[in-house]
């Protein structure tokens, strides 16, 4: 069993967007995510998910903060949403918004708990990025005055801060192929350009933060990106597995931004495209350049590949989280080590984690055993790495809370906790089953609606679930049709909240009683489509 040193963080991290709702409170301006998931010509999120409530993190910060001293979280990584903070980008300061960060640290400060401050994770204002985004060179500046605020505002409560998540994602799905806000694809050319000023924006910020809080403030930058793992472990397989972890002809790479930062340079293996854009920039931006205090790496998995550098492919049955990912414990060995060599800087882990179909059982936990032991075999690895002489300084779990996950919407769930249901006299009646119910009973509780479920079977997969999460359940017996009790216990539930959700789709004589309740729902008018943060009105 590795052993890990006695000052290693240990935390678990999450963004602002993906978690704290109040899309449009106490003077938050929009930002690209607003706009992204709320365009009405487009479908660019799963389900049409939005992030205007997430996980209510912003009224809730209180229970989150004590669900992690509960559960020994001894660091916690957020980031901050700029709109929220200056609602323009670059205007006047929102107060209220900086209070409820100010708030939050005091809060985690109060619990033993240390915060790390993510300046940017995706959320840009969308008055800066009517300007053009991260294609306009001025917005370096404009994340510095950001930066600065920042950083006066915590000085000597917070001792790291972070500039930049995943300058890659930004780059490459913001403004490439247009997956992520704010959904613009351009030619590769003027992604190279976004590259660059997020070059140019994090060093500023780092110089701004430097001023304000002194040298002795940590300030790092958060790369991803594909890093490989040899199939055998000799001096030729590391080899190997080094040279094709920043080969960029295989994919994304660390290095496609990190080589711009510290080295002054894109590597060989770039395409045409960049290799064009590199001789267009002026030599006096390299001098601009500042080297971070360490590297934030974001590794969920990697690939493997032989002694020639050649990727070996996947065998039938190869172990993979629930959106696909490879399970690859020996990234997290391998990983930080190539990291290391090539760039010298201490390493954090900053995300690291799986989504998960988690199966709430009928004791109505979620016993989570992919995750344990997904989280085992990684951190067995890591120790390795360390071991071997890599500084890592600590790891952070993505992620704290199922949230919303970017496209996906919610039906990725990273999270390492299933939440509590809302208490209270229910507002709303779910007819579900078969698993249809499982997704809404779950957005519901987001949305801070309790909610009664039923009738559902004992045995049906949405029992559970429901169990877990909602204020009241009818339920009838496993292979019995549903009984006059049961349907009229729904019936009076369903008269007393006037509001019905009905997912259930497919009726048999097991489930008749279901298919009258709902047949009434919609003659009284009372069936529901859309999830609003309070009680839908009954239309």
């Amino acid at each position: 069993m590795s052993k890990f040193p006695k000052n290693f963080l240990w935390g678990a991290a999450c963004a602002s967007y993906q978690c704290e709702g109040a899309w449009n409170e106490d003077g938050k301006g929009p930002n690209i995510w607003d706009d992204f998931c709320h365009d009405p010509a487009a479908n660019n999120i799963k389900n049409r998910d939005t992030g205007d409530v997430a996980c209510d993190s912003y009224h809730r910060y209180r229970e989150d903060v004590a669900l992690m001293k509960q559960h020994n979280i001894k660091a916690y990584r957020f980031s901050i949403s700029w709109a929220r903070v200056i609602p323009d980008g670059d205007g006047e300061v929102n107060e209220q918004g900086l209070r409820f960060y100010d708030n939050l640290v005091d809060e985690l400060i109060a619990s033993g708990i240390e915060p790390l401050i993510t300046l940017y994770h995706w959320d840009l204002p969308s008055a800066l990025q009517d300007k053009g985004g991260w294609l306009n060179r001025e917005i370096a500046d404009v994340f510095a005055r950001y930066a600065r605020i920042i950083a006066q505002r915590f000085k000597g409560r917070v001792r790291n801060f972070m500039t930049i998540n995943e300058p890659q994602c930004i780059a490459q799905l913001g403004y490439g192929t247009g997956n992520h806000a704010p959904g613009w694809k351009l030619p590769e050319e003027k992604v190279a350009l976004v590259y660059h000023n997020l070059c140019l924006a994090h060093s500023a910020a780092q110089r701004a933060i430097k001023e304000v809080c002194g040298k002795e403030t940590l300030v790092g930058v958060v790369p991803c990106g594909s890093l490989a793992y040899p199939e055998k472990d000799t001096p030729e397989g590391r080899e190997a597995a080094y040279r094709a972890s920043f080969d960029l002809k295989v994919g994304w790479s660390f290095n496609v931004f990190l080589d711009s930062l510290i080295l002054h340079h894109y590597d060989d293996s770039a395409s045409d495209a960049f290799k064009r854009f590199a001789a267009t920039i002026d030599p006096g931006d390299w001098d601009m350049m500042e080297t971070p205090d360490y590297l934030g790496l974001n590794i969920y998995q990697g690939f493997m590949v032989n002694e020639q550098g050649e990727e070996v492919k996947r065998n039938p049955g190869f172990p993979l989280t629930a959106c696909k990912w490879g399970v690859t414990p020996e990234v997290l060995h391998y990983g930080p080590m190539h990291i290391y060599r090539r760039y010298g800087l201490p390493i954090y882990i900053t995300e690291n984690g799986l989504s998960c179909n988690d199966k709430v059982y009928l004791d109505g936990k979620v016993h989570d055993l992919d995750r344990i032991d997904f989280l085992h075999r990684y951190l067995l690895e890591l120790g390795k790495a360390i071991e071997e002489g890599t500084p890592i300084r600590g790891y952070l779990q993505w992620s704290f809370l199922d949230n919303f996950e970017w496209s996906s919407g919610y039906d990725e769930r990273f999270g390492s906790l299933e939440l509590e249901p809302v208490r209270g006299a229910p507002q709303a009646l779910v007819i579900g089953g078969g698993g249809s119910g499982i997704a809404l009973y779950r957005a519901l509780q987001r949305h801070g609606i309790p909610f009664a479920a039923g009738v559902l079977h004992e045995n049906d997969m949405d029992f559970p679930v429901a169990r877990a999460l909602a204020c009241e359940i009818v339920s009838e017996q496993p292979y019995q049709p549903i009984g006059d009790a049961a349907r009229s216990r729904a019936r009076a539930l369903m008269h007393a909240c006037r509001c019905v959700y009905a997912p259930l789709r497919t009726f048999g004589p097991m489930n008749e009683g279901n298919r009258l309740l709902i047949a009434e729902a919609a003659e009284n008018g009372w069936l529901v489509s859309a999830i609003s943060p309070k009680k839908p009105d009954a239309t």
